[in-house]
């Protein structure tokens, strides 16, 4: 859920709370590689709006309001995770449980919930007056398609990707899988309770691949059918990294992490 103006504090405040890694170098000095940690949901989002994204600079602007990219996005989130794999940069998913499934939960975030409803409900009804003429284009909200999770999740299957289901929110599971295992090194979201809690080493899914390294973009604005590049062995991956001490550190607090 995140930590109110924190993460606006990280960004503003980037070489106080943070370190820049090399991924590939940080895996090539470790015995069988390194993990990287990652909120599943997060990822699956963050492929699918940087697909849409570069659809749009093709000039198919409105093309994420269609649905039905399935063969591209899943020829997209193959690329991406094959690709880390070669430079021994394992992903490790780890996903929410079902709404409901821990009641303390619900009742803490029933509210934060129903109001993510009433946001969908109203992309859903503004992508109706866009069809009708009322609305421009440029006024749409970004709409997740249906199944896109799903696509996403046969890829990782595909691939044998370790993915782990959470009783309730994934944070917790997350940061005790990266105190418990040595292979494992950071975690990769956009969840700011990462930045201050104990033992954790939080990438910002805006800080990850600084310098292009990856050529997502290049690479989803192709075709399912384009392959250039995609064989070649990553030489770098430059991400800059998160530590709580660091966070604590740059705001004068002396209190333990939580």
């Amino acid at each position: 859920m995140g930590i109110f103006t924190l993460t606006t504090y990280v960004s503003e405040n980037v070489d106080q709370v943070s370190e820049q890694y090399d991924l590939v170098a940080e895996a090539a000095a470790r015995d069988g590689g390194l993990e990287l940690l990652v909120d599943y949901i997060n990822f699956a989002c963050l492929l699918t709006s940087e697909m849409f994204e570069s659809f749009d600079e093709s000039s198919c602007s409105h093309i994420f309001i269609l649905g039905g990219e399935y063969d591209v996005l899943r020829e997209v989130a193959h690329k991406f995770v094959s690709k880390l794999e070669r430079a021994g940069i394992h992903l490790v998913f780890f996903d929410d449980g079902a709404r409901g499934t821990d009641l303390t939960l619900l009742e803490r975030k029933f509210t934060t919930w129903e109001n993510r409803y009433k946001r969908t409900f109203s992309a859903i009804e503004d992508v109706e007056k866009y069809c009708s003429g009322h609305l421009r284009i440029e006024d749409l909200s970004f709409l997740d398609p249906y199944l896109t999770q799903m696509q996403v999740t046969k890829v990782i299957t595909d691939l044998g990707c370790k993915m782990f289901q959470s009783h309730g929110e994934a944070d917790v599971t997350i940061a005790n899988y990266l105190n418990i295992n040595s292979q494992a090194f950071a975690i990769l979201g956009s969840d700011s309770d990462f930045c201050v809690m104990k033992g954790c080493r939080y990438i910002w899914d805006k800080w990850f691949d600084l310098e292009g390294d990856l050529g997502f973009c290049e690479s989803t604005a192709g075709t399912a059918h384009s392959h250039r590049d995609d064989d070649k062995l990553l030489k770098h991956l430059y991400v800059r990294v998160v530590t709580p001490e660091k966070v604590l550190a740059s705001l004068s607090v002396s209190i333990n992490c939580f």
